[in-house]
């Protein structure tokens, strides 16, 4: 008699299931730890984890699809084997960190989605979000947009504002709204953020607006 214990249908993981959970693993190694909620964190973990939760929350009307939660999961995967400081402090030297870093996640996780199941049509689905292609056009690559940056304002905002220069973070500020949604923005602006760090946001956001009504009065 076979007295081998059978996995039931509990047991049976989802591809989804499968590369959440592989995504999970690898952004464990992060060395960089954060505090979140009172509890210690590697940062990758905590990012995807965040991004994850925005993408749902932010597409709960229409459903995500797998490709843009596995992207949003896995948007920083493996992120620090590809420091900063491998590339020239220059504007050029950042594009083209930040460029490679898309690469990076995007093979990352494509072998992840392949372990798990996943064909050439769902991991190139992944790939073009996390590139960035077709933001304010594609539902799923703005989605992914407003979700990594919701994740960065709820994880990062802080400590990032803590040691930055307050004018390059108003200059982050404003970029990071500049690719977000209205509906991406809205969240924004219901966090329960400190009052320094909406200061900030409404600092940004208003020389935002004064850059705008200046443009249109040159437009004139």
């Amino acid at each position: 008699m076979d007295t081998a214990i059978k996995p039931g249908p509990s047991a049976i993981r989802t591809p989804l299931e499968a590369t959440l959970s592989a995504i999970d693993a690898a952004n464990e190694a992060d060395p960089t730890l954060v505090v979140v909620k009172g509890i210690p964190s590697a940062l990758a973990l905590a990012e995807g984890r965040s991004a994850f939760a925005w993408a749902r929350r932010l597409r709960a009307d229409a459903g995500a699809s797998d490709a843009l939660l596995i992207a949003a999961r896995g948007h920083h995967i493996r992120r620090w084997e590809t420091p900063r400081d491998s590339y020239p402090r220059t504007r050029a030297g950042y594009q083209a960190w930040r460029s490679r870093l898309y690469d990076v996640h995007a093979e990352h996780l494509a072998d992840l989605m392949r372990a798990a199941g996943y064909g050439d049509a769902e991991v190139g689905a992944m790939s073009a979000i996390v590139h960035r292609r077709a933001i304010k056009t594609d539902a799923d690559a703005q989605t992914y947009e407003d979700a990594v940056a919701l994740a960065f304002l709820e994880i990062q905002f802080a400590p990032f504002a803590a040691r930055t220069e307050r004018d390059t973070v108003l200059r982050a500020l404003r970029h990071t709204w500049s690719k977000m949604s209205d509906r991406g923005r809205e969240a924004a602006l219901a966090l329960p953020l400190s009052p320094e760090l909406r200061l900030l946001v409404e600092d940004a956001l208003a020389a935002a607006a004064t850059g705008a009504s200046a443009k249109a009065g040159e437009a004139r």
